[in-house]
């Protein structure tokens, strides 16, 4: 009994062995034509079955289907039943658009054919691009609108596609166009109108919608400006302030010029100094205080934007904030090492005493010209100053004091 179940149990592991070996070769695609049967174009994003048959094959010879297109080649392996191979490239290798090549392979012989996978409709967004941002609003400047519309996969629309654009302009005009859709996209040439402001521009196909794109429509260069001067009786202190602005500066459409344009004044001062003051407007006008310097006579201010200049403002510095010639003396001091010098009344045109804190320049000069200078400020119409005569040398001295336009003289002797 246990040879018999020995012997059963060798002829069951034989048998086993027998057909785990026993697994026969396919046969082989020796000759004949191939041809595919296949739409000529198709949806993207939908299956695609198709078929390859052979003028006579074998049942069970390989076939190999090789597919070219946008996303590279993808292989797929059948085999022949009844001289038909069947094969279905699934949704997912079919959703970039454009053109794909099957190529059909049994034995050495092979076949080709080509169809077309088109992308489907638009959809949302259609995004404007602008591209300059801003263009100068004199109808003369351009700007380009370009709208890439994808369909649902990531692919270009179909050539010709309808794109409506549309732009809404700063005086409130309507503009729409339609445009087909050419090498992949839609584009736009817009030109400026003659009003600054914002355009709005959208665009839109067949139930489809996106964002709006702002194209900045800016101001020209302003026409000739004057220049204005506040107030215009401004004293020679070197102390008092008055205010330069321009005109409202505008270009040649009436557009006021954007806030933040340099303005660069220019000033011409008595002495034959110059003085380069750059203001920026806001609101159209620009403005810079101008200290008043301490010389009277003429004054000339001009503005400069780019290489537009505004007309030339002229008015006179008043003399101040003394006039004419004021008393001076100079006495020695009760412990006899200084000499007090004492200046005023200092007075102005209207026979007014200068403002308090007026700067008030001592110069005291020997025989050889030798010069010491003292600086005080006026105090109730009045100035003075103490000199140490510690260090002088014997003789006589000359005193002169000015007060802007004002001066006095005296002398001493030590």
């Amino acid at each position: 009994m246990r040879q018999l179940s020995y012997f059963l149990i060798g002829l069951l592991l034989a048998l086993v062995l027998t057909a785990c070996g026993a697994t026969a070769s396919p046969p082989t695609f020796t000759g004949g034509e191939l041809t595919i049967s296949a739409p000529d174009s198709v949806d993207a994003g939908i299956p695609i079955s198709l078929t390859v048959k052979a003028s006579q094959a074998p049942d069970g010879a390989v076939v190999t289907l090789i597919a070219y297109g946008s996303a590279g080649p993808r292989i797929y392996r059948g085999t022949f039943n009844k001289n038909e191979a069947f094969f279905t490239l699934p949704e997912s290798d079919t959703k970039q658009s454009g053109l794909v090549t099957l190529v059909a392979k049994a034995g050495q012989v092979q076949i080709e054919k080509r169809l077309t996978l088109k992308p489907g409709a638009p959809i949302e967004p259609l995004q404007p691009l602008v591209g300059a941002k801003a263009v100068v609003a004199d109808t003369q400047h351009w700007s380009m609108v370009v709208i890439i519309p994808f369909d649902r996969f990531g692919n270009p629309v179909a050539e010709g596609t309808p794109i409506k654009m549309k732009a809404k302009r700063p005086d409130d005009r309507l503009e729409e166009q339609v445009f087909k859709v050419t090498n992949l996209l839609s584009w736009w040439r817009i030109y400026s109108g003659v009003k600054a402001g914002h355009t709005i521009i959208s665009g839109t196909t067949n139930g489809v919608f996106g964002p709006e794109s702002i194209l900045h429509e800016v101001p020209g260069l302003p026409v000739p400006f004057s220049i204005n001067v506040d107030p215009l009786n401004l004293t020679a202190d070197g102390t008092q302030l008055a205010t330069i602005s321009t005109s409202t500066l505008r270009d040649q459409f009436d557009n006021k010029v954007e806030d933040g344009t340099l303005v660069t004044f220019t000033v011409d001062l008595p002495d034959g100094e110059q003085r380069v003051l750059p203001a920026y407007t806001i609101d159209g006008i620009a403005g810079i205080p101008l200290q008043a310097p301490r010389q009277p006579g003429q004054i000339k201010i001009k503005g400069t934007v780019l290489s537009i200049e505004s007309s030339v403002l002229t008015f006179t510095l008043q003399p101040g904030p003394a006039v004419g010639v004021f008393p001076v003396s100079a006495t020695k001091a009760d412990s006899g090492k200084a000499v007090i010098i004492e200046a005023g009344p200092l007075l102005g045109a209207q026979q007014q005493f200068v403002p308090d804190g007026t700067p008030v320049i001592f110069t005291v000069s020997d025989k050889s010209g030798q010069k010491q200078t003292f600086n005080a400020i006026s105090d109730q119409g009045r100035a003075k100053v103490e000199v140490r005569i510690a260090g002088m040398q014997q003789g006589n001295y000359l005193v002169e004091v000015k007060v802007g336009s004002g001066q006095g003289f005296t002398s001493f002797s030590l």
